[in-house]
């Protein structure tokens, strides 16, 4: 299921199964799905970032609407990259949600007892302040993140194994 890459070789999932992850759980209702992805070495930030990143599994790049997954920490464990790519792209559909969808900005803002201003907060606004308010581990936004990443790997591991193996038999073409 993982494969190595060359210089330095690591054991992560190919880039086609992290599309089709993607293609199985992104959401934008206002079209297509341009969710990019990519994996990067963390520790190419440099020493002076290494210690805020050591632990770090992935980051959705707001802006550029961009996973990127750490290989440092990521390389080799199937079902933690699986959760950490569904926890990722869930921000995804967090982010496309809040740009196209006015009653869900003011149920989330209800929800969790925000101040009514949250509501006119752009997506990254909004992330950066909760992550100030909350830290990380009680942002709204995280905790939503990690409850639909715990209710769907299993799932997703699952689905991937499945189309491994269609891949293997001949029955699925990549």
């Amino acid at each position: 299921m993982l494969e190595e890459i060359p210089a330095p070789k690591k054991k992560l999932l190919p880039i086609d199964t992290i599309d089709f992850l993607i293609k199985l759980y992104a959401r934008n209702q206002q079209g297509a799905i341009v969710l990019k992805r990519g994996y990067f070495d963390y520790n190419e930030f440099g020493a002076k970032y290494k210690k805020d990143f050591e632990n770090t599994y992935a980051s959705y790049i707001i802006p550029a609407q961009l996973i990127i997954l750490n290989t440092k920490t990521t390389e080799g464990n199937v079902v933690k990259l699986i959760n950490t790519i569904i926890h990722e792209i869930q921000h995804f559909n967090q982010h496309m949600l809040w740009k196209s969808d006015e009653n869900y900005r003011q149920e989330f803002v209800k929800k969790n007892k925000l101040p009514p201003e949250f509501a006119s907060f752009d997506f990254y606004k909004l992330t950066t302040t909760l992550l100030k308010k909350f830290g990380y581990e009680k942002s709204p936004i995280e905790k939503e993140a990690r409850e639909f990443a715990k209710s769907h790997t299993q799932e997703a591991l699952d689905k991937v194994i499945e189309r491994e193996n269609g891949i293997k038999s001949g029955k699925i073409k990549v």
